[in-house]
């Protein structure tokens, strides 16, 4: 007796031991209730009973290493033996699905629940009571209201109080998937997470313009500044994707089949419509109030700010507060470049298995491109006024443009000027609507004509315009014998008037007599 209290404390090891190597919960489930079967899961279930069919311990013995009752693994085995793994799974009551509650009743509770979602069950509650009161039925309590509306399926209940939540939580995407690149390009504008300096000091959000290409989940071009969204960002970030780029890890180009946007007004002004007609690609919109079809270029916002931006200084998620900025514009302008060039487009993507830049270079055909670059400028570079040409340049935005093309033919000459807002260093200059030149400011550039290159373009242009006058002249020469005014023949003889003398002397008449008042 006196080890009695050894005994016991090495069957309670034993017990625990086996808990930890069968993986299970068993004891914190009530383990002498007689439901205690009902309480535990199938996996439990059958670990309890594993033993006894693998290596025929017997139910005994397993009750005492398990603490389960006799009587529960007795009956788990039994139901093992009949119904096979099927046994472990609960069986639901006889009376599942049916309420304490008349029929009719029944019915008009559910009906309240999904006419009027907004109401509590507790005023549902007291509206069916006044009902039953009226008819004569028996009133159900509130926990009858409360089963019912959890019976009741959640897309119904949402759907009727609330449409666009319904759309987002339980409506079927179909997800379109172009067949190759340039067949669909998407585009929108995301008001980034960071806050940078712009030139004045102060702390703004950058907004960015992305065309995205859908097969090959490319980025074919993007604008970044301060302004907000508007159809010339979309005029200029189209500008980008459809023209060739400089670097070699950079291909994406060409002029999309079908540009799919959303409906904001900056996608469905006439700028762009007019852009789509004159380089023949299709407008699609979305539908309004569906942010589900634009779901890849989301993404790619999404990925932006877990890969790149809360790395930076100045991230500002929506739910935080303004963070210190730590770059400049033009810093983070490089920054974003050189994560998408290198990064991102060098990224598996999980939907395709491909990187972006892979994927988009096995296109099988060569991309449709425009004319020129120059008539790529001419259509979607922001517009400015008329501008004089003048001795010194072109003035425009408080800035001076040169250029010594300017000089053959177009001094005092009204040209039209574009130009992109994020890089004013140099003007594209057309006249007529053909493309002249493009002109540096030298205070932004560091490109400036030398004095030689001044006077030659001088030199040319004089000599230019003294070889035409030489060839007018020679030609005003060649013709001058037919172009003089011809004399007329002396006329006859017999049909001359004679013609008074000089000599003879004029007849005047006599002058007027004025009289006086007193004649």
């Amino acid at each position: 007796m006196r080890f009695s209290w050894i005994y016991g404390l090495l069957a309670n090891l034993r017990i625990f031991a086996n808990t930890l190597y069968y993986g299970s919960t068993i004891l914190d489930k009530h383990p002498t209730s007689d439901n205690a079967s009902e309480e535990l899961s199938s996996d439990d279930r059958f670990h309890l009973i594993a033993p006894c069919l693998q290596q025929g311990v017997s139910l005994s013995r397993r009750a005492r290493e398990t603490g389960v009752h006799r009587t529960t693994l007795s009956r788990i085995l039994s139901r093992f033996r009949a119904n096979g793994s099927t046994s472990f799974e609960r069986q639901k009551r006889c009376d599942s699905g049916s309420f304490e509650v008349q029929d009719e009743v029944a019915e008009v509770i559910k009906a309240h629940l999904v006419a009027l979602p907004h109401l509590s069950c507790a005023a549902v509650h007291r509206m069916i009571a006044r009902i039953c009161d009226k008819k004569s039925w028996t009133k159900p309590s509130y926990w009858n209201i409360y089963r019912i509306q959890k019976s009741l399926p959640a897309d119904l209940l949402t759907l009727s109080k609330d449409s666009a939540e319904y759309r987002r939580l339980y409506d079927m995407v179909h997800r379109f998937e172009a067949s190759c690149p340039n067949e669909i390009w998407q585009a929108d504008h995301n008001f980034m997470d960071i806050f940078v300096w712009d030139d004045l000091g102060q702390a703004l959000k950058p907004v960015l313009t992305v065309i995205l290409d859908d097969y090959s989940r490319a980025v074919t071009g993007y604008y970044l500044d301060f302004v907000p969204p508007s159809a010339q960002r979309t005029a200029l970030a189209l500008r980008k994707a459809i023209w060739h780029k400089n670097e070699t890890n950079w291909l994406a180009c060409g002029i999309p089949e079908k540009l799919y946007t959303d409906r904001g007004a900056d996608f469905t002004s006439l700028r762009l419509q007019k852009i789509a007609l004159e380089l023949e690609f299709e407008l699609i919109k979305g539908r309004p109030y569906y942010p589900q079809g634009k779901g890849k270029i989301e993404r790619f916002f999404e990925t932006m700010n877990l890969l790149l931006l809360c790395d930076l200084p100045g991230y500002t998620p929506e739910d935080k507060p303004p963070q210190q900025p730590g770059l400049t514009l033009d810093e983070f302008r490089r920054v974003f470049h050189d994560w998408l060039i290198n990064d991102y487009m060098q990224r598996v993507n999980e939907e395709t298995g491909e990187t972006p830049f892979l994927r988009w270079s096995r296109q099988p055909q060569v991309p449709r491109m425009p004319e020129s670059i120059n008539s790529l400028h001419m259509l979607l570079m922001t517009i400015s006024e008329s501008r004089l040409v003048r001795k010194d340049g072109i003035h425009t935005n408080s800035l001076r443009y040169t250029n010594t093309e300017l000089q053959h033919g177009y001094m005092r000459e009204w040209v039209g000027v574009r130009y992109d807002p994020s890089d004013v260093s140099q003007i594209y200059v057309f006249l007529d609507n053909k493309f002249v030149c493009v002109a540096t400011c030298s205070e932004l550039s560091g490109i400036k004509p030398s004095l030689q290159d001044v006077q030659k373009a001088k030199r040319d242009r004089k000599k230019e315009l003294r070889s035409k006058i030489s060839l007018a002249q020679a030609l005003v020469k060649q013709h001058s014998k037919d172009s003089a005014r011809a004399v007329p023949p002396p006329p006859d003889a017999e049909a001359q008037v004679p013609v008074a003398s000089k000599t003879e002397p004029l007849k005047t008449h006599p002058p007027i007599r004025r009289y006086s008042v007193d004649e």
